[in-house]
This record gives C-alpha cells, sequence and structure tokens, in this order.
C-alpha cells in the first residue's frame, strides 16, 4: 500500500514539475511600447529561475536580427542585456532555459523614436 502510494506522490510532483515553464512576467521594454533611441538596458523577468548561460537573446530590427550578449542579471529569473537603438520598429526574440530543463520562446515587439531626453 505505502508503494502505491508513493508511486502517486511521485507521479503528482513530477506533474507539477513539468508544468513549471518559464514565462515572462515583466519586461523593459514592455511589448508594443514606446522608447527613446540610444542605450536600451533589457531586462526580461520570468516566473522561475532561469539558465541565462544557455539562454538567448536576438534584437531583430527590419531584415536584421542580431544576437545580443546576455549580461549579469541581479536575481537567477532575470535576462539582462544592453543594447543601442534607433529610430524603427524591432522585436526582442527570447529562448530560455528553465531551471527544471524546459525551453521557452517568446517575443517583445516595441518601437523606438526620437532621442533620449537629456535632464
Amino acid at each position: 500500500m505505502w508503494k502505491m502510494h508513493g508511486a502517486v506522490l511521485c507521479c503528482v510532483l513530477l506533474a507539477g514539475r513539468a508544468e513549471a515553464h518559464a514565462i515572462i512576467i515583466d519586461s523593459t521594454p514592455e511589448p508594443y511600447g514606446h522608447v527613446p533611441s540610444g542605450a536600451l538596458a533589457v531586462t526580461l523577468r520570468y516566473n522561475s529561475r532561469i539558465d541565462a548561460g544557455r539562454s538567448k537573446l536576438l534584437l531583430v530590427h527590419g531584415d536584421v536580427a542580431d544576437r545580443v550578449p546576455v549580461g549579469e542579471a541581479s536575481t537567477p529569473d532575470v535576462l539582462a542585456a544592453s543594447v543601442q537603438v534607433s529610430a524603427g520598429a524591432y522585436e526582442l526574440r527570447w529562448q530560455v532555459l528553465a531551471t527544471d530543463g524546459h525551453v521557452t520562446r517568446g517575443r517583445v515587439p516595441f518601437t523606438v523614436g526620437g532621442e533620449a531626453s537629456k535632464q
């Protein structure tokens, strides 16, 4: 009887773990947001820990897609980078590896226009 309960408990725990994909919960820039041209600090926050070393970030502008080096993040649930942007439509395409081994992908479209304000 204990073996059966143990097997059921393992299935329940593994099923919960299998659904733990890294899902983006916050980003800078915001999806469909508008930012000034110049240096842009990109931060993508997820609902779980990610392996930043095995994650990817592409910056797409028109027909050009540039791989962006991922920088050091303040917490293990953040993918961070710094990019230079000029006027136009952009898309951040991300792929992260959650620490549970699942890969998730997504995109954050945004536009750039004007100069950064100097205060």
